[in-house]
């Protein structure tokens, strides 16, 4: 049966705009938000306070990216990305 809303789409894995599910694990990368790493994974407090971030639950808000976060704070992207996803990792255990 061929999709009437994709017509020329001819991936068998995906019919009729259904997309297969994804498997692939959360990342939290450089370009997310503070707030937004904050709001979906609040176990990642513990990381910004220990690396010397104020965040929300010191009452400064932060405003950016985790990139722009890092810079501000003279932490190292990659350590902060690396604790970060720790916390995530775990939580998927």
């Amino acid at each position: 049966m061929e999709c009437k809303f994709l017509p020329s789409f001819k991936n068998p894995a995906l019919k009729c705009g259904r997309r297969k599910r994804e498997t692939k694990m959360d990342r939290i990368t450089k370009e997310m938000t503070v707030e937004e790493v904050l709001e979906r994974y609040s176990d990642t407090v513990k990381v910004f306070m220990d690396l010397s971030i104020p965040c929300l639950v010191c009452g400064e808000p932060l405003w950016g990216t985790i990139e722009e976060t890092a810079q501000r704070y003279n932490v190292k992207l990659d350590v902060l990305l690396e604790e970060l996803n720790k916390v995530l990792n775990n939580k998927h255990k």
